[in-house]
């Protein structure tokens, strides 16, 4: 690992939400905001169903939801460290 990403996680680690400025805070809620509306809208796109389909049939245990089936994924996709 790089000392750089360990830099970078340290200061994350560390960070508290005191110490983030009010706007750098109004502008993380419009992206989280943002990245749900852009989710939930791409739920109708062709490609995302076809998406959800495949990965829905896995079999195992449901560790995750899918959008916008419900269906629930096991993961043979999961990522591990």
């Amino acid at each position: 690992m790089s000392a750089l990403t360990l830099d970078l996680g340290r200061f994350v680690a560390d960070l508290s939400l005191r110490q983030i400025p009010s706007e750098g805070c109004n502008i993380a809620r419009t992206g989280i905001a943002d990245c749900f509306g852009v989710l939930i809208a791409g739920t109708r796109d062709r490609e995302i169903a076809l998406i959800d389909r495949e990965l829905g049939s896995t079999f195992g245990a449901a560790l995750a939801s899918l959008i916008p089936s419900g269906a629930l994924f096991g993961g043979r996709y999961q990522c591990h460290n």
